[in-house]
């Protein structure tokens, strides 16, 4: 049986041929594209602006800088504001309680959710 013609990537821009949908190169984007849609929207999982006028409040309260890399002597700026205690659902109270937040870099940010649940919302196995 002969095999189908191949057809552009569907990735806009993109002029690589494929027999299935995108190529190797953006078949992970993809993935990734589904794997958004499958979690929601920030607002729906809890991140409204609610949310980002308390991160900027816990920002500012640690000076814009990792509380971790400051408790080791090391000073990093913070990209991230982290729930020390995970909330359970838009409507725990943890979810904005700033007392329950910090301040961290991206990698130590990366480390404790890795640690936590196997990394940004992937159960841990």
């Amino acid at each position: 049986m002969p095999q189908a013609a191949k057809r552009p990537c569907k990735k806009s821009g993109c002029s690589e041929l494929t027999l299935s949908g995108y190529c190797e190169k953006h078949s992970t984007t993809d993935n990734l594209y589904k794997y958004d849609n499958h979690r929601g929207s920030a607002t729906s999982r809890g991140y409204g602006a609610d949310w980002n006028r308390l991160r900027v409040q816990a920002l500012i309260r640690d000076f814009y800088l990792c509380v971790r890399c400051k408790a080791n002597g090391d000073i990093k700026p913070a990209t991230d504001v982290d729930h020390i205690r995970p909330f359970n659902g838009k409507d725990d109270t943890l979810r904005l309680d700033i007392d329950n937040l910090q301040s961290l870099c991206k990698a130590c940010h990366s480390r404790k959710t890795a640690k936590e649940d196997g990394g940004f919302g992937h159960a841990k196995s």
